[in-house]
């Protein structure tokens, strides 16, 4: 038997059905008692006072069965709550409740068709009476149940209705009719009650389920604030573990720091012990290439050559890993001639190619240009690694090295490098490590050629630093090609095969001889650096320790000094504060170039802030010893060479446009002194942001002229403003105003001579 229950529209969030079942038949029970006692006695009282007018024995009958009926709803209700809750069946007692109901208003229904026929008339209206009292009790009694209820009063009202049509007067049918209205509004009243009670059973357990919902909120709020405080004291612990582990891994980072510290000072004293003896090998060796030898002897000389520079590439392959991992490597962006460069690479892998039978070749591209902006020194060393390997792993064939412009509408122009061979090959699985440090395409290449496994790895590096792509492609046995892509400024004016202004040679040679002092602890370095200049015709005077050195400057006058910045006694760091001090007083300048072995570049700039024009890295080459000479030298007065090249790099500057020149020089004139009152003031006044701007605008005016000189004296003075160092900004200041003064009036005898060759023509 299916129970009403209320809609989904009224009962939101009903309880389970055997909830429900539960409550209702427990509500039934609660009322069984009272109900069955009330009934049976109202029974009682009906067969009272109608025996009279009705058959005895039906009477005495009907009474029996009604007062079993009562007894066994009576005793049901007993065992129902006696019954355990786990065992109890709540379905099982609403259906017998419902029978039962039914049952019952069946007899009464029966007893009205039997007693209202042959009652009087006024014992009628009390049956009527009887009747629609039993169907209102049973209204409060059965609501619970749309079952129990309809069962007891439609047999009840339906029993009385059909008495009184079966005795069809006026008075019955209207009673009839009555009755017929009274169990309508019934039914109706049953609906709406039992919905009313059911939503408050519902209720009911929507109140229990809230409560013990908050119970649980409650537990859970306890148990989420013993887990909050136990969190607490977790991230408490976890704090001051945390504030542990900071405090060591500042240990540990300043021991880091440290050690990296320790590790640049090793390296730097490593370097300086290994190349200062390398940097004598290799001068012997360039003044035995003089020497008329033996062929015994040139064979041995070129085998020590060889190896002493084998020895040097791979410290300076190791040496630029370093710098390059430390983020110590800086570029060196210059415009310089583009054919010479390539020429001066290939120049000695064409004879290395010809003494083992190698076809070489350079391809250069007709749109190439002359002059493109790019770091020199890097490009060549780039070049010359990958043209070593493609000889190295070559036995037989070709080695090609070719050069392309590529141009694009949206992105800068690129130069693309190649250097393709016929030799060995790669296989495919090792050359995507092939670029990665220390690593070689077979563990056998170092025993067969020796190297560090650094030389890619570096390439690679210098590439990207240039903002360009290197890669490889190869086919074991069939050669290998490795390319690179560098992003380049053109300048269209010189791009069509001009001879090159900007990038003078290392073999440039001084038109003048020079009085020059060296000043060096190592006496090979010593003797070979003074017979080296003794034999280009300059006239040298070499001591072995600072305080030597100050004590010559002291009684001699020099064009150049060639100091050491590790020397005993008196270093070099030492020498230059204790002379450019005494040139603040007599306002001269001596052209001081630093030699040292220190490769890091913070180490070779602190020699420029320190006070020297430029540095020597040894060992020192001929090649280059002349090129830092004729870079570092002033301009001399009535030296036409020198004239020439500088007026030379000013038209280059202004692309042979004397008007421009001529404005560039009036402009920079006219805004110096500005200059250098601000810089003045700025001094006197400790301002060292207005110090290092100043600084920082002259020298972006200085390098349209390409004065290297004056731009790194004002980089010095711009660092010593940005660190406030203001006694060394100081220094620097007074020694660079003679330098500028100096370089005003070259400025504007250069400036003017592009008109006087103009009036000329």
């Amino acid at each position: 038997m299916m129970l009403s229950r209320p809609s989904s529209d009224t009962i939101n969030d009903s309880p389970p059905p055997h909830a429900m079942e539960e409550a209702i038949a427990d509500l039934l029970g609660r009322q069984s008692l009272i109900s069955v006692s009330g009934i049976w006695f109202t029974a009682v009282f009906a067969i009272y006072l109608l025996h009279e007018s009705i058959d005895s024995l039906a009477a005495i009958i009907w009474l029996v069965l009604y007062s079993l009926l009562m007894g066994a709803r009576l005793w049901w209700g007993i065992r129902y709550q006696k019954t355990e809750h786990e065992r109890r069946n709540p379905r099982e007692w609403i259906i017998f409740y419902a029978w039962a109901a039914g049952a019952s208003g069946v007899l009464w229904g029966t007893l009205t068709l039997l007693a209202y026929p042959v009652v009087p008339q006024e014992a009628r209206a009390l049956m009527v009476m009887l009747a629609a009292g039993l169907s209102a009790s049973a209204v409060a009694s059965y609501t619970v149940t749309l079952a129990a209820t309809f069962a007891f009063i439609l047999p009840l009202l339906g029993c009385l209705a059909l008495a009184c049509i079966l005795d069809p007067d006026r008075l019955n049918l209207t009673i009839a009719l009555m009755t017929l209205l009274y169990s309508g509004v019934l039914i109706i009243t049953v609906r709406h009650l039992n919905r009313s009670v059911l939503e408050a059973i519902a209720l009911q357990f929507r109140n229990l389920d809230l409560v013990k919902n908050l119970e649980q909120s409650y537990q859970n709020q306890e148990l989420l604030n013993q887990k909050l405080n136990a969190e607490i004291d977790v991230r408490s612990q976890a704090q001051i573990d945390l504030e542990a582990s900071l405090h060591t891994l500042k240990q540990a980072k300043n021991q880091a720091v440290e050690a990296n510290q320790a590790k640049d000072r090793l390296l730097a004293v490593v370097s300086h012990e290994i190349r200062t003896p390398l940097n004598g090998i290799i001068l012997a060796l360039e003044h035995l290439r003089r020497e008329t030898l033996t062929e015994d002897a040139g064979k041995y000389l070129s085998i020590a050559t060889s190896s002493g520079t084998s020895l040097m590439e791979i410290i300076n392959n190791v040496l630029d890993h370093t710098k390059i991992s430390s983020g110590q490597m800086q570029l060196e962006i210059t415009t310089f001639d583009l054919e010479e460069l390539l020429v001066e690479v290939c120049r000695p892998f064409i004879d290395q190619s010809e003494e083992r039978q190698i076809s070489f070749s350079l391809d250069l591209s007709t749109q190439l240009p002359r002059q493109v902006r790019l770091d020199r020194l890097r490009l060549k060393q780039i070049l010359t690694n990958l043209i070593d390997n493609a000889l190295k792993f070559t036995a037989a064939g070709s080695v090609c090295v070719s050069v392309s412009l590529q141009q694009a509408v949206h992105t800068a122009p690129q130069l693309e490098f190649s250097v393709s061979d016929t030799g060995t090959g790669i296989p495919f699985e090792q050359q995507k490590n092939l670029f990665q440090p220390f690593v070689q395409a077979d563990i056998s290449t170092t025993r067969r050629f020796g190297g560090t496994g650094l030389g890619l790895a570096i390439c690679k590096e210098f590439v990207e630093m240039m903002q360009g792509r290197i890669g490889l492609e190869s086919q074991p046995g069939y050669g290998s090609r490795f390319y690179f892509n560098l992003p380049t400024e053109l300048d269209a004016a010189n791009s069509t095969g001009s001879q090159a202004v900007s990038h003078q040679s290392g073999a440039q040679k001084l038109k003048r001889n020079l009085k020059i002092l060296i000043a060096d602890d190592d006496e090979v370095s010593r003797i070979l650096i003074t017979d080296l200049l003794k034999r280009q015709g300059h006239r040298v005077v070499a001591v072995s320790d600072g305080r030597q050195a100050l004590e010559q400057l002291a009684q001699d006058v020099f064009d150049v000094l060639l100091l050491d910045m590790e020397m005993p006694v008196i270093d070099g760091r030492q020498v230059l504060h204790a002379v450019r001090a005494r040139e603040t007083h007599n306002n001269a300048h001596l052209t001081i170039i630093a030699v040292t072995a220190q490769v890091l570049y913070e180490q070779q700039d602190a020699c420029i802030i320190a006070g020297a024009d430029n540095f020597l890295v040894k060992p020192v080459s001929t090649e280059r010893l002349n090129q830092v000479l004729y870079e570092t030298l002033p301009t001399i007065e009535n030296n036409d060479a020198l004239a020439v090249s500088k007026r030379s790099a000013l038209q280059k500057r202004s692309m042979d446009d004397p008007e421009i020149l001529q404005t560039m020089s009036e402009i920079f004139l006219r805004n110096y002194p500005q200059t250098a009152r601000v810089i003045s003031a700025a001094l006197a006044t400790t301002d060292n942001e207005s110090l290092w701007r100043a600084a920082h605008k002259l020298r972006g005016s200085i390098a349209f002229f390409e004065e290297l000189t004056l731009q790194q004296q004002l980089q010095a003075l711009e660092r010593a403003g940005r660190d406030g160092d203001i006694a060394s900004a100081q220094r620097s200041w007074d020694g660079l105003q003679v330098d500028m003064q100096a370089f005003m009036t070259s400025l504007t005898k250069a400036a003017e001579q592009p008109e006087g060759n103009k009036d000329d023509e």
